[in-house]
């Protein structure tokens, strides 16, 4: 479109007209901005009250309102014109602001996403550091079965996983099991090689024994013919046998124990525990059905304890017991030694109990742990532990996705905001 000199402006295009004259977009050389040029019609150059009043009042002769800028008034070529303020035509608002606004914000964004992408680099680039970490081997002890080292790796995991080790690795060579834990949680594999059979049994009777100290897991699986010979002494129903192996136990209570974890859960049980001889009668809850087990703490007492929940059918049959032999002694075993004897003062419902005892809180938290995964199929025997420093990739792959995610979506927006920007832009021909 070409423009028309006039005086001082470039007329560019007529934007309206009125009884007032033509009003144009144009452009004022001198200064290089746009302006609104109104030229008064030709008869009204020599009126002499017009020019005045052009003079004294362009507002009120123009039909301005007072809020819209006139730059000057004059007259040129014959015409009188006044140079107003370029104001948006009606129907076209005048969305500059808006476009400039729009564009800081998605600026903003871009820059945010960009600058918080170079603050994080340490965590999603690829990184490599370098960690203490405890390893040890569990064997399976000489005479355990074959084929059940698998089953035993997914116990220890569980383990590791219910005692809340982070960054805990287990694996398997088909005969043994390596567990690697970071050295600050090296204690979680004391222990971790324990069969951890649990049994709740009605006590008989208990005689005190001569030895205070807990009997202890034998180094090797015993034969058959000892767990034989130990099952036909201590789970015997006679009940003359009975109280003669009871007697028998009371002086053996902190020898190695052959019947570990062998003990048969449906016959009577002669085992020793907390300075102890006890004849227990058959278990009438097992650690299949427990449901969950936690480690607590009583502040009151400022005791350590494992709390633990039976699943439906257990906790039906022990409310039963319960409410059948308040005043009644029952025993809670793992591994066949009795962990604590509780006295039954009322019935329990709700299938929970507590299993109190001298624990301190690591103690506490691996017997949660043992009894949450479920009992190995045989005991394990861990090798030393051994500490070393290694260098590991560090994990960035949630850093990467967030990062990802969070990048579609202010590509989104950025891509977005532009076709909305580009589709507002009034056009000119």
């Amino acid at each position: 479109m070409s423009a028309t000199p006039f005086g001082r402006y470039l007329l560019i295009e007529a934007i309206g007209q009125d009884a007032i004259g033509e009003v144009y977009r144009a452009q004022d050389t001198i200064t290089g901005r746009m302006v609104a040029l109104r030229l008064l019609p030709p008869q009204l150059t020599h009126d002499a009250a017009v020019r005045q009043r052009l003079h004294d009042q362009p507002h009120a002769l123009l039909g301005m309102p007072y809020q819209v800028p006139i730059h000057s008034v004059g007259e040129h070529d014959g015409r009188l014109y006044a140079d107003m303020a370029l104001q948006p035509p009606p129907g076209r608002p005048d969305r500059r602001g808006g476009r400039r606004l729009a564009i800081a914000v998605l600026a903003a964004i871009v820059g945010g996403y960009l600058l918080a992408v170079g603050i994080t680099s340490d965590r999603w680039l690829p990184t490599t550091t370098t960690q203490e970490r405890a390893t040890a081997t569990l064997q399976p002890a000489p005479g355990s079965e074959d084929g059940t080292i698998a089953e035993a790796r997914g116990v220890i995991t569980a383990r590791l996983a219910a005692f809340d080790i982070a960054d805990a690795e287990v694996s398997d060579d088909g005969g043994s099991i390596t567990v690697s834990v970071p050295a600050t949680d090296a204690d979680a594999l004391e222990g971790l090689g324990a069969v951890g059979r649990f049994d709740l049994r009605p006590v008989i009777h208990a005689i005190d024994a001569e030895s205070p100290q807990r009997s202890t897991a034998p180094t090797r699986l015993p034969d058959s013919e000892q767990v034989a010979a130990e099952k036909d002494l201590r789970q015997n129903t006679n009940p003359q046998v009975q109280l003669l192996s009871l007697q028998f136990q009371a002086v053996r209570c902190g020898d190695e124990d052959f019947l570990t974890a062998l003990d048969d859960p449906d016959l009577p049980l002669i085992t020793c525990g907390n300075g102890q001889a006890f004849l227990l009668d058959k278990a009438i809850v097992t650690g299949a059905e427990i449901e969950d087990a936690t480690a607590e703490h009583d502040d009151r007492r400022d005791t350590h304890f494992v709390k633990i929940q039976l699943d439906s059918a257990a906790t039906e049959r022990w409310a039963d017991f319960t409410a059948g032999n308040i005043g009644s002694e029952v025993a809670i075993t793992v591994d066949t030694q009795v962990v604590r004897a509780l006295t039954i003062l009322e019935e329990i419902p709700s299938g929970v109990i507590d299993i109190q005892g001298s624990f301190t809180e690591t103690e506490a938290q691996r017997l949660a742990a043992d009894l949450t995964a479920g009992a190995l199929p045989f005991p394990l025997h861990i090798g030393p532990v051994e500490t070393e420093v290694v260098t590991v990739q560090a994990d960035s792959t949630g850093w990467r996705i967030g990062l990802l995610a969070v990048g579609v979506v202010v590509l989104l927006v950025a891509v977005g905001g532009i076709i909305a920007l580009r589709r507002g832009t009034p056009h000119t021909a």
